[in-house]
């Protein structure tokens, strides 16, 4: 029986990742299937601000690849090429489908370690900076916005307070580095090894915040200009202004919606819910979807690519 048990285990280690990555794309596929199962024909597209879209997700994936590898960089030392960076986005991006949310995490350390020698403890560190300055710059960024739509002062210092929590737990390592020293002792495993605290410059930490905010700004934009490419109209910094803070708040309300895959649900109501005030119901309802499809193709089709190059090259 220890035997069976022995090579299940065996086996799974070998394959997991393979089964990780087939699951994730079977449920985006289904996904996308049942969506454009709900849209109507006779749907056209401006080429122009498709092409606008296509760019601002080229920016969003190049700014988001070399924050993560200044992360691992900041914990490590070692600085991996961007286009590994990139791969690893895509991993966890993948992972977000499976129910937990943590399993392109999981797929991402695993990685990591496997072919970069990069201790699971610095690992979990790089990401929680990645985390904080992806939410909390989020929140920031939706509160100026926010604070300058509805000319609300208690925003911007609600968005003044996050920054500053930002830097402090950055400073303050307290929480993470005792969550470690408790996975160590939990598990008994050399896997999660004692580290000591990272150090980040203050140039870092600023640099890192302004991309964090750039990043959001980008993937905003991808969405208006999916706007401007369904319903052609004049470019509206008050419109853009909108687009920014419906994805930003539907992204980060999909993201802490634990029980929902990938934020399915979650994040379309929440955008919806913002847009519909500035656009017929049935026009919000539909650039929510094509978003989602945009994100969830794309997701599909390179970080897919990428598996095989990198199955290949290792081969």
């Amino acid at each position: 029986m220890n035997t069976i048990g022995t090579r299940l285990a065996g086996l799974l280690k070998k394959y997991w990742m393979p089964l990780f990555m087939v699951g994730s794309l079977v449920y985006l596929l289904y996904y996308i299937r049942t969506q454009l199962n709900g849209i109507g024909t006779g749907i056209s597209f401006e080429l122009v601000p498709l092409i606008g879209s296509a760019l601002f997700q080229a920016l969003f994936w190049v700014v988001s690849s070399h924050l993560w590898r200044t992360a691992l960089f900041t914990v490590s030392d070692k600085m991996l090429p961007l286009t590994n960076s990139f791969f690893q986005l895509c991993l966890g991006n993948l992972g977000k489908y499976i129910p937990g949310k943590i399993w392109g995490m999981v797929a991402r350390a695993s990685y990591l370690k496997q072919n970069h020698n990069i201790e699971v403890g610095r690992i979990i560190q790089a990401t929680y900076i990645e985390q904080i300055y992806l939410l909390g710059s989020g929140v920031v960024l939706a509160s100026i916005v926010a604070a300058v739509i509805i000319a609300d002062a208690k925003l911007w210092f609600l968005a003044l307070l996050i920054t500053a929590s930002i830097f402090a737990a950055m400073i303050y390592q307290k929480p993470i580095s005792f969550m470690i020293d408790f996975m160590r002792r939990l598990y008994k495993s050399e896997s999660v090894d004692k580290i000591s605290d990272f150090r980040l410059p203050p140039k870092r930490m600023v640099m890192m915040f302004v991309l964090y905010i750039v990043a959001w700004l980008s993937l905003s934009m991808v969405m208006y200009t999916l706007y401007l490419s369904l319903f052609p109209s004049e470019i509206s910094m008050h419109m853009a202004g909108v687009m920014v803070l419906a994805c930003v708040a539907g992204i980060i309300a999909g993201f802490v919606a634990i029980f929902s895959p990938g934020g399915v649900g979650v994040r379309e109501a929440v955008i919806a819910a913002i847009l519909f005030p500035y656009m017929p119901v049935a026009d919000a309802i539909l650039l929510v979807l094509f978003f989602r499809i945009w994100l969830s193709a794309l997701e599909i089709l390179v970080g897919g690519t990428l598996y095989l190059r990198n199955r290949n090259s290792t081969a």
